[in-house]
């Protein structure tokens, strides 16, 4: 059943003047304090409320090209269990999503999966 529309909070990057010269970076690996540039990272957020509506029953009306975005459905062979296991995750679940994405209409030449939250 659809939620209807809610509201939450949600955090966006901050527009630093900072990315003007530098590009936003998080580095997942440990710096050397005495680096000549010892930081992990040079994000910062800001939290935002934001309206979330519930589109479960218009998912039809909405197109890559008008909205930005579009939605499909497509059956996955994971279990939901499957999705806490990154292994499973990206030995499997990734060819899965790079199939979709190749054999859509339009569809992409090659497909870079970097992440994934669950």
């Amino acid at each position: 059943m659809a939620c209807g529309t809610v509201t939450g909070e949600i955090s966006y990057l901050k527009r630093l003047e900072i990315y003007q010269t530098e590009k936003p970076f998080q580095l997942f690996i440990p710096v050397d304090e005495n680096a000549p540039d010892p930081r992990s990272s040079n994000l910062e957020f800001e939290t935002k409320k934001q309206t979330f509506v519930d589109i479960r029953e218009n998912l039809d009306d909405f197109s890559l090209d008008s909205h930005g975005f579009e939605v499909g459905m497509h059956p996955t062979a994971l279990t939901l269990a499957d999705f806490h296991n990154r292994d499973t995750v990206e030995s499997r679940y990734f060819d899965e999503v790079k199939e979709i994405l190749t054999t859509v209409e339009g569809g992409y030449d090659e497909v870079f999966i970097f992440d994934y939250r669950v």
